[in-house]
């Protein structure tokens, strides 16, 4: 930081520098009058003392995290500092941009035990600061959530940077187990019933909205004409039936419960309106009851997907 400010206030010397002749030739050098370059002298004292204080603040930082590190029983070895310490842009990142450093730099060594010296400091410690930097102040619940990857709260524990062997990327099988819903050797229950209906259905028609380029057309020497701008088309589309067509529709759901009921499961009820959670509806917004039974009915489906293996028990573990 020391040496961007003071090259910002030395700014206008390099300059004159560089506008100097190079073969010898004196030549004069236009400079600014002395009342506007009065404001750029007055600053440099202040950059660089705003830069002195940042160096200082770095430097306590650094200090003390190595210090907390050294408590904790937590040997990170000398050619790693080293390396953090040879590049100040890399040392300020390291321990000045987070109140508590240390699990900025553990997480880094992290890193680099699991992916090698080779990756985090030569290929990529840019990505490798970042993702240090990132790690340092969440928490990775067991289960990511749809909209944080399971990230809610700070850590709450150190980054680990005992010695192992290096990481190995393993991508694991589809962890669903396809349960046979029209056994021979077991009764059906209420789920078997559910992915029935849904898989024996006849499959329906869905109205859906995309934007297409009309036909090129040409002229008379063949030249294709300018086209114009995509516009929007609805198309019909044949496909199976979805638990979220039942949901949104009253028939399917009439269909639906006799379907049930027929098969010995009377109380499994829906009443979801008619198109309720279509897009850009609101007939919910202002009804919590409705709502609830829309929650209500999403369960009774994902339970019978989970049961039969045609869902995941449970989401992907949130990535570490």
């Amino acid at each position: 930081m020391r040496r961007v400010a003071a090259a910002f206030a030395l700014a206008p010397f390099l300059l004159a520098a560089a506008q100097a002749p190079t073969n010898g030739t004196a030549r004069a050098v236009p400079t600014a009058p002395a009342a506007k370059a009065a404001p750029a002298a007055r600053s440099a004292p202040a950059v660089i003392a705003w830069a002195n204080r940042a160096d200082a603040h770095v430097a306590e930082a650094r200090t003390r995290t190595l210090a907390a590190a050294s408590a904790r029983g937590l040997a990170l070895p000398a050619d790693f500092i080293a390396w953090v310490d040879a590049n100040p842009i890399r040392q300020a990142t390291v321990f000045g941009c987070c109140r508590d450093p240390l699990p900025v730099l553990l997480a880094l060594r992290s890193l680099e035990i699991d992916l090698g010296a080779d990756v985090v400091r030569e290929r990529y410690p840019q990505l490798a600061l970042a993702f240090a930097l990132e790690a340092s102040y969440r928490a990775v619940r067991t289960n990511a959530s749809p909209w944080n990857d399971g990230d809610e709260a700070a850590a709450d524990e150190l980054p680990d940077v005992s010695p192992r062997a290096l990481l190995q990327l393993t991508i694991p099988g589809d962890p669903r187990v396809r349960v046979d819903t029209k056994p021979v050797d077991r009764p059906l229950d209420r789920d078997d019933h559910i992915i029935n209906f849904l898989e024996d259905h006849p499959q329906i028609e869905v109205e859906v909205e995309t934007r297409e380029l009309p036909p090129l057309e040409y002229d008379e020497r063949g030249v294709a004409k300018p086209r114009g701008k995509a516009i929007a088309v609805k198309k019909i589309v044949v496909r199976e039936l979805y638990a979220a067509d039942v949901i949104a529709s009253a028939a399917l759901q009439a269909e639906f419960m006799s379907y049930m009921t027929e098969r010995g499961h009377p109380d499994v009820k829906l009443d979801c309106g008619d198109g309720a959670v279509a897009w850009r509806s609101t007939e919910a917004i202002s009804d919590g009851d409705l709502r609830k039974r829309i929650a209500a009915a999403h369960e009774l489906f994902q339970a019978a997907y989970r049961a039969k293996g045609r869902m995941p028990n449970e989401r992907d573990r949130a990535p570490t």
